[in-house]
């Protein structure tokens, strides 16, 4: 089968790095260099190489529901013809919309939002998404479940999703959320020096964060880049008592990255990663087709992202 030449080629070293920086993206250059017997400057150069060539970002990534936001909507909209360009970035525009994508298929615009509450949802549904004359009509999804959310499919270090606690973050909390976004592998030392506080405050508050749920790291891959431009959204609707199940199986598979269980229209939407539109066949046709509980289901491409946003700490401070 014919394959397409990568935009980015990583060799054995290149993925060693990934490899490690997915277990641990805080770890040091030094510590990712002695345990692959390189040179702490050819970890630091490989990876500084990957960042310039936007193969990969290194994502501080603060759980919504930590930051006060319940309720977590899937808006999947249409928009009037020749319209959907200028409506999904009047979508990106908008602070409490975090992802913004294209599609093709039933749906054009598939947009993430976040709120406190559904006064607020109903607020901006009203308002906002009134004020977009581009848009035609709009599908509204509450999430009530994340079964799975990672970006790691060049490896099988996917972590399972922390349970959140519920827990109020303080401003120290917020503060030190904001510098790790800005520099996610940011040392202790220097931390401690911007917030004005001790190395073992510091310390302790970043790993309660990160072992909490209500602050995770992870380094994004551009699938694109490591030869996956095939990206589909997957809405599936299940048979009463099995849609965690069929969930949880989705989840599972190495190609699907985010699966969210909702309420709406659709019980389950997904979005995963493929080589070619074969590859995808072969999973929506021998695997998701086949799953028991699945009534049916509808794979839409992805055409490119308008916004991806992975934090609110700015809208919370």
């Amino acid at each position: 089968m014919y394959q397409k030449r990568l935009l980015f080629e990583p060799d054995d070293i290149d993925r060693a790095v990934i490899a490690e920086l997915q277990l641990d993206p805080r770890q040091s250059d030094n510590e990712i260099a002695r345990k692959l017997g390189v040179s702490p400057n050819t970890v630091h150069r490989r990876f500084q190489l990957m960042l310039d060539q936007k193969a990969v970002s290194l994502q501080a990534i603060p759980n919504v529901y930590a930051l006060g936001y319940d309720v977590w909507v899937v808006l999947a909209m249409n928009a009037y013809a020749g319209k959907v360009d200028p409506a999904a970035l009047a979508l990106g525009s908008l602070p409490n919309i975090q992802h913004v994508i294209i599609t093709t298929g039933r749906f054009d615009i598939f947009a993430w939002a976040v709120f406190r509450g559904l006064d607020d949802l109903l607020c901006f549904v009203n308002s906002e998404l009134g004020r977009i004359p581009q848009i035609r009509d709009i599908e509204s999804m509450i999430s009530l479940r994340l079964a799975k959310s990672s970006w790691q499919f060049l490896t099988n270090n996917v972590k399972p999703l922390a349970a959140v606690a519920k827990r109020d973050l303080d401003p120290s909390d917020l503060a030190l959320i904001r510098e790790v976004e800005v520099e996610p592998r940011e040392t202790i030392t220097n931390l401690a020096a911007k917030l004005r506080m001790s190395r073992p405050s510091v310390r302790k508050r970043l790993e309660s964060l990160l072992q909490d749920g209500s602050l995770r790291i992870e380094l994004v891959a551009n699938p694109v880049m490591f030869g996956f431009p095939t990206r589909a959204m997957m809405l599936i609707k299940t048979s009463p008592g099995e849609v965690i199940n069929v969930a949880n199986s989705m989840a599972s598979h190495e190609r699907v990255l985010h699966v969210i269980v909702c309420a709406g229209q659709y019980d389950i939407i997904a979005h995963g990663v493929f080589h070619d539109a074969w590859e995808m066949s072969q999973y929506v046709r021998n695997n998701l087709g086949n799953l028991r509980g699945v009534v049916r289901h509808e794979t839409l491409m992805i055409l490119g992202e308008r916004k991806l946003r992975f934090s609110l700490v700015s809208a919370v401070l």
